[in-house]
This record gives C-alpha cells, structure tokens and sequence, in this order.
C-alpha cells in the first residue's frame, strides 16, 4: 500500500509519497491533514521571511518582560464615603 501526503507551499498544493514527508518539509512545504489543515508548517528557507519572524518574535518577548515586570495592580477595598456629621 502506498501512502501518500498532502503538501502544500504558498498556493501550491501537492500529494506526494509519504517516505519523502522530510524531503518536501526541507524544501519549505507543510504538511497538511485531509480536510487542509497544517499539521506540520515547514520554517520558510529564504532570509528575509526568516528576519521578519524574527522581529517579530523579538517585539514579543520584549512587551512579554515589559507586562511581567509591572507590579500586580490590587483591588482597592471599597470603603464607603465618610459621613457627614449633623452637628448644629
């Protein structure tokens, strides 16, 4: 029985052998299951896209420690007005 895979990279869609899964994912293609979703996203092999990704994730991690150094905001006790006094 030969199992077969689909494979796609940009709008390019394939059904190839499945003993050739790591030889596709190293050209830039992710797998996909049989309703079209990823299953495997390959990393994309050209610099530029690698770059922005990069960025990206470098922007992230930076507004991560940014959000994790902030001290915990509490809830202030709710305390009810003072009252006024009915002195005359």
């Amino acid at each position: 029985m030969d199992d077969k895979i689909i494979v796609r990279r940009a709008n390019v869609v394939l059904e190839v052998p499945a003993d050739e899964k790591s030889s596709y994912i190293s050209q830039g293609y992710s797998v996909l299951d049989a309703a079209g979703n990823v299953i495997e996203e390959a990393l994309p092999n050209d610099v530029n896209t690698l770059r922005i990704m990069v960025s990206k994730l470098q922007k992230e991690i930076a507004e991560l420690k940014k959000a994790a150094e902030k001290p915990a905001v509490k809830d202030k006790p709710k305390t009810s007005a003072p009252k006024k006094s009915a002195d005359k």
